[in-house]
């Protein structure tokens, strides 16, 4: 098992009304802070970086969120950047973009 980090971009999108949608995303996005994965919630994604195999069952566990879910039908859209040799730090990516107002 490779160990190596990578780096994630995961969005939930609740195909519903905003009253059942809205909670589902809140729900997601408390499975991912209990995932122990450094994370960043941002305005229309959460951005993730951990072990390969630790993401992808992280949204597997997502899936099952939505299956418990009032919700009966989501769009989930994952990203991955992954490199052989290297680990992929969110931080690496914007560090260069910080204190920019």
């Amino acid at each position: 098992m490779n160990e190596r980090i990578i780096s994630a971009a995961i969005q939930l999108v609740p195909i519903a009304e905003r009253s059942q949608g809205f909670p589902l995303i809140d729900a997601a996005i408390e499975r991912i802070a209990q995932s122990g994965l450094t994370y960043k919630v941002t305005a229309f994604e959460t951005h993730i970086e951990g072990p390969f195999e630790r993401i992808q069952q992280l949204i597997a566990n997502l899936h099952d969120l939505h299956a418990q879910s009032a919700v009966h039908e989501v769009l989930l859209y994952v990203k991955y950047h992954m490199h052989n040799h290297e680990n992929q730090y969110l931080s690496d990516k914007t560090k260069p973009f910080e204190n920019q107002e």
